[in-house]
């Protein structure tokens, strides 16, 4: 998710003459530095076995987009079909998750 930001860094910083950029783009997924990487697996696996419940996915398509229009944050309207997986879960999950 962070090629085209990595992308408009590099092309920046070659058009300033340099060769070398160290960077800490992608260093928080390698040492872990999110809470949510521990928590979005449990978020997937729990609502695959809940949305396999009749009416828990329409429960939370109402909830989610309630959050959405309270945070202003439109995300939160995906997430009852795309919490399903950790590619889903990674894009529409909040940034900040609490531990």
């Amino acid at each position: 998710m962070d090629g085209i930001n990595t992308w408009y860094a590099s092309k920046a910083v070659a058009e300033l003459g340099l060769k070398v950029v160290v960077s800490g783009v992608r260093c928080d997924e390698l040492f872990q530095g999110y809470s949510s990487f521990k928590q979005l697996p449990r978020l997937v696996s729990g609502w695959r076995a809940a949305s396999r419940v009749p009416g828990v996915m329409a429960l939370g398509r109402i909830a989610c987009n309630a959050q959405a229009r309270r945070s202003g944050n439109s995300r939160w309207r995906h997430l009852p079909e795309w919490a399903r997986t950790m590619a889903g879960a990674l894009v529409v999950a909040p940034r900040r998750v609490q531990p």
